[in-house]
């Protein structure tokens, strides 16, 4: 699906994916959007968001977004 997926984007194709697995998701994309309870609460390159003080709270917990910052 990656293959697919990456052919598509090649060819000026704008895809927009709903995914969990977030590992092989920053591997496809260039910008990754983040919506928590429907509010966007980040938007950039994958290297950035996954940083995100916002993102690591509501997707890993506080505690352990301040162990590992």
């Amino acid at each position: 699906m990656s293959e697919i997926l990456r052919g598509l984007a090649a060819n000026g194709l704008t895809l927009v994916i709903v995914e969990h697995k977030l590992k092989e998701l920053m591997k496809l994309v260039k910008r990754v959007v983040v919506l928590h309870y429907g509010k966007k609460i980040a938007d950039g390159a994958p290297e950035e968001v996954s940083r995100d003080e916002q993102v690591l709270k509501a997707y890993l917990g506080r505690r352990w977004s301040k162990n590992n910052a």
